[in-house]
């Protein structure tokens, strides 16, 4: 039942956005993000923002509690993009955490056999055929984004450096035009390139490459294991997670408000950082508990 789908009639307005959608005979989440890849995004962008999060909550299983209904988030939409955004997640937070190599040690001595036992299982199996490009659910979806980015570019080879505003009227991509009778853009850079060519990327990216390198060094500026530096942790992992999601959706929805503002907070971060780290006697941690919520 689309609980939330009833409001849009309430309010008034109209977004084209909130239908049912299912995959391999389940039914997709989609809650309050009108689409499943939506929310999967979401999701997403919130187990890396709990990297940080979790430090202020002091009921730990509280802490287990959100983990796990944010994990189980991804699976229940059924949208492979932010599956893909979660693993850059996780490799992202293994990477700059602390004690890096003994994770790692622990991630294959443990996780590996557990994979492969579970692989093994019929439920393994199933996972399995959800995965992109080796999975057999919905494999014409993964063929199409392989024609879709074969035949822009194509497209944006007649217009390279600036783009058009009339592409969608090139007969090579009409030949992309699918049963609903739209072309389903879903990548926000092939979208991005289409209509504003090689420059409107590069300052499309730029955006998020200059952010998310100013974070970073203002990251290395701070202690591991301090809030400032988990901060800084949860922030990168998030801004490289939405960065490869949106290769498989286009902006629609909340999706273009979320990497702006965490563009715009990790931006912010940088500049923020190395202020306070020069501070005589101040202590990193000081940082972010001054910010904190207060009951």
């Amino acid at each position: 039942w689309l609980l939330y789908s009833s409001l849009t009639g309430a309010l008034g307005v109209e977004w084209g956005l909130g239908n049912y959608l299912g995959r391999a005979g389940s039914l997709r989440a989609v809650a309050t993000a009108g689409h499943s890849i939506v929310m999967g995004y979401l999701a997403m962008i919130g187990l890396a923002m709990f990297i940080f999060v979790h430090r202020f909550v002091a009921d730990r299983r509280l802490v287990k509690l959100a983990f796990v209904l944010m994990l189980l988030a991804l699976p229940a939409t059924g949208a492979r993009g932010p599956w893909v955004g979660a693993l850059v997640v996780f490799i992202v937070a293994l990477l700059t955490g602390e004690d890096r190599l003994g994770r790692f040690k622990r991630v294959f001595l443990i996780g590996l056999p557990v994979l492969g036992l579970m692989l093994l299982t019929p439920l393994g199996g199933r996972v399995a055929d959800y995965l992109p490009f080796i999975g057999t659910v919905d494999a014409d979806n993964v063929a199409y984004r392989q024609r879709l980015f074969t035949v822009s570019m194509q497209v944006i080879g007649l217009h390279p450096w600036l783009g058009s505003f009339d592409t969608l009227g090139n007969p090579l991509m009409q030949e992309l035009i699918q049963g609903e009778g739209i072309i389903d853009l879903v990548n926000s850079y092939i979208v991005v390139t289409l209509n504003y060519g090689y420059v409107g990327l590069a300052l499309f990216s730029g955006v998020f490459l200059a952010s998310g390198a100013g974070a970073w060094r203002a990251m290395r500026n701070t202690r591991p294991g301090d809030d400032s530096h988990a901060l800084g942790r949860a922030l990168i992992a998030s801004l490289l997670g939405m960065l490869v999601t949106i290769s498989t959706v286009s902006s629609i929805s909340l999706i273009p408000w979320f990497y702006w503002i965490v563009a715009g907070l990790c931006t912010g971060y940088a500049q923020t950082i190395p202020k306070r780290s020069q501070r005589e006697g101040a202590p990193m941690q000081s940082w972010a508990t001054q910010f904190a919520p207060r009951a």
